[in-house]
């Protein structure tokens, strides 16, 4: 979020409240002339002379306030201006000053009745309206504060400030179009403001605007050379552009310049873990954790890397998440119990999902058919939206839903609040560890029974959760119910259905019909592709003459990631000839038609593709997946298994590179999984939305009736 700053103070206004007394008069009117000239330090002498002899002096009061606040002391400075509204109680910039001076003693509501009495008596001082917004903003009520600071611009047009302050609470209020614009005029007006384009480049970022957020971070950075935000910053803006080096260069001289900079640590973690250097990553992440210990974003972070580690056990994961919950969310749980219910095991649930994924992205693909298939009658669907721009995908999923409520921008224990509000019977948090997470909205316990799924291929070390959806195929019983904060409920069914795109194009002949060459494939992001990965995939270019690896990744529209990955085989034998390293498409449509050119997908280990996995079996692309000791690694081998194709699953990695080599030998059965493949998933759980949703129906209920007998 961009951040807010105090209102600073104005120079002091230049009507003048008479005075009783003329000798203090004409000394008060010097002492004016050298604090409107910047030199308060004369003038505050000059304040104090008026003073000795007429202590009620009201302008004295008022403007020795004003310096005292300049200063930082604002409880004497609160003393002098209450002094200075006592002999003069119809000044409206002396009730101004006193609220000016109460927010920034943290008395926000205090603040908002001075403003309000300064605007009683001159409706039109611009800068009340600006520091009356600003106290509705601390107070997050946003749309009165949008409402102060229009008054502000209208009646001061040229007012910086107040622009900047109004394109804060935009994108504290979510509507990023009116920040940009509003920032945009704060610096027309006052151009040099650095937190200014700070604020404007976060909020292009969010609206997915990544060139113009780089042209606004260079900017600064011309106008600041050693602003550690404006280079961590860009390097999330080259970084958005697949300029994966450039982002590293941009985060190093942001950490020369304050190598204890939490952020830039986190983002260069970031950097670091989506080019596949995984060890270096976590290694960033824990440095931005120490840096600062209450980095909630940076400890998630630190987490959801270590499931790429194919170096850590699961056992090891596991006590990180634990470690995670007892530091950030333990200290949250409230004593609030759940008295108001109605406590009946049959009514109608109220259901709330929450996601900052409600948008193109895989969580979307697999939660969409879950909220279309469930029952009306027995359960309320609300779902709750963290998406800053929302798209065709968040409108449809919107539409699905009995109640919307959007909260991008909220705290969490707004979220927390609402939720309570609500009346919700069952949270479902759909993000785990993954980014703009809520997990701390869950650690308040606002729901009587709080469920993770889908979106986080772990426990969530959250104890307020109570429960985890999975399946026997990714999670069998046994080990796993030991490695999860939650209780395990696994459906039958299996625990996720996908919805294919809708345009998705038809099904083509394998290519090797064509290239007389077998092409295996890989669609996953880089972080997936480690060591162990890159070996297994050059033994089975090696046991299949003449074959040949694609690789599909947003990383390879950069030229040096390519060329790490071309060292990354030439170190395992295969030659840079034998790989086709292909960059992001941004169409679904011509992403998917990219598999046309695929004849085996081969899925990377410990963290299996899921959405991936999926569309290369949409396309007739049959997949070979290693089954891992853990949830992550295990995914591939419960959707092969769902769709009648565990043959296709090895047990270690010997077995994987056999499969391959056997499968890429029978042309024949190549073909026929191909052209068979999409009435095969029809025909599966796998895109069965009714059977996976009332199998998860039925797991909600059995929570509640449970939730019910425990709280008796």
């Amino acid at each position: 979020m961009p951040r807010k700053t105090k209102p600073r103070p104005k120079p002091p206004p230049r009507k003048v409240i008479p005075s009783a007394t003329p000798g203090a008069e004409t000394l008060f009117r010097e002492a004016l002339a050298l604090h409107q000239s910047g030199r308060s330090d004369e003038a505050e002498i000059r304040y104090r002379q008026i003073l000795a002899a007429a202590p009620n002096h009201p302008d004295s009061n008022h403007l020795l306030g004003v310096i005292t606040h300049q200063k930082g002391d604002f409880e004497k400075a609160e003393g002098l201006i209450r002094k200075a509204i006592s002999a003069n109680r119809s000044a409206a910039v002396f009730h101004n000053s006193l609220g000016n001076t109460l927010n920034c003693l943290g008395r926000h509501k205090e603040a908002e009745g001075s403003f309000r009495k300064a605007l009683a008596l001159d409706s039109n001082l611009a800068q009340a309206h600006f520091n009356l917004g600003y106290s509705l903003a601390v107070e997050r009520r946003f749309e009165e504060a949008t409402d102060s600071l229009r008054r502000a611009v209208e009646i001061l047009p040229s007012y910086s400030d107040a622009f900047y302050e109004l394109g804060n609470v935009h994108s504290l209020s979510g509507r990023l179009a009116e920040a940009v614009e509003s920032y945009v005029r704060a610096i027309q007006l006052h151009p040099g403001r650095i937190e200014v384009y700070n604020n404007l480049g976060l909020v292009l970022g969010w609206q997915g605007s990544h060139a113009d957020a780089e042209a606004v971070f260079r900017q600064l950075l011309l106008l600041d050379p050693k602003s550690v935000k404006g280079h961590s910053n860009l390097a999330g803006a080259l970084m958005s552009q697949n300029r994966f080096e450039e982002a590293l260069a941009s985060l190093e001289a942001a950490l020369r310049l304050d190598p204890e900079c939490a952020e830039a640590h986190n983002d260069r973690g970031s950097v670091l873990e989506a080019i596949g250097d995984l060890v270096e990553s976590t290694s960033s992440f824990r440095r931005a954790v120490e840096c600062r210990p209450t980095f909630v974003e940076a400890h998630s972070n630190l987490l959801f890397g270590l499931n790429y580690r194919e170096d850590l056990s699961a056992r090891e994961i596991h006590e990180e998440h634990l470690a995670w919950g007892e530091r950030h969310a333990a200290p949250l749980s409230p004593e609030r119990p759940f008295l108001d219910l109605a406590r009946d095991p049959n009514r109608k649930l109220r259901v709330a999902y929450l996601s900052p994924d409600f948008r193109t992205h895989s969580v979307a693909y697999f939660i969409e058919p879950i909220l279309a298939a469930h029952n009306p009658d027995a359960f309320e669907v609300i779902g709750y939206s963290d998406v800053p721009t929302p798209d065709k995908v968040t409108r449809r999923i919107a539409s699905i839903c009995r109640e919307w409520r959007p909260v991008f921008g909220k705290t969490d224990s707004e979220v927390a609040e609402m939720l309570r509000h609500d009346r919700i019977d069952i949270a479902v948090d759909l993000a785990g560890h993954t980014g703009r997470n809520r997990l701390l909205v869950f650690a308040r316990k606002p729901a009587p029974v709080q469920v993770s799924y889908l979106g986080y291929p772990n426990t969530s070390g959250v104890r307020a959760i109570d429960y985890r959806i999975t399946d026997f195929w990714t999670d069998p019983e046994g080990e796993a119910d030991t490695l999860h904060s939650e209780r395990l409920v696994r459906l039958e069914s299996g625990f996720n259905c996908y919805l294919p795109p809708p345009d998705a194009p038809p099904v083509t002949e394998p290519p090797l019909l064509s290239s007389k060459r077998i092409t295996f494939g890989s669609f996953n992001n880089l972080a997936k592709v480690n060591r162990m990965v890159i070996s297994a995939w050059a033994g089975i270019l090696r046991r299949v003459p003449d074959s040949r690896l694609l690789i599909k990744t947003r990383h390879m529209a950069d030229p040096l990631i390519r060329n790490r990955v071309v060292e990354r085989f030439a170190a395992e034998g295969i030659a840079e000839e034998r790989l086709v390293l292909v960059s992001h498409i941004a169409e679904m449509s011509g992403h998917l038609d990219a598999y046309r050119l695929v004849d085996i997908a081969l899925d990377p280990f410990p963290f299996n593709g899921a959405t991936t996995t999926c569309e290369a079996l949409w396309m007739g692309v049959p997949v070979i997946a290693l089954a891992g000791d853990r949830h992550a690694g295990r995914v591939g081998a419960g959707i092969l298994a769902r769709i009648g194709l565990p043959d296709l699953v090895a047990e270690d990695l010997p077995d994987y590179i056999d499969i391959a080599e056997t499968l890429a030998a029978d042309r024949e059965r190549l073909r026929d999984l191909r052209l068979g493949m999409r009435d095969r998933l029809k025909g599966a759980t796998l895109l069965d939305a009714q059977l996976v949703t009332r199998a998860l129906e039925a797991a909600y209920r059995r929570m509640w009736i449970e939730f019910l007998a425990s709280s008796q």
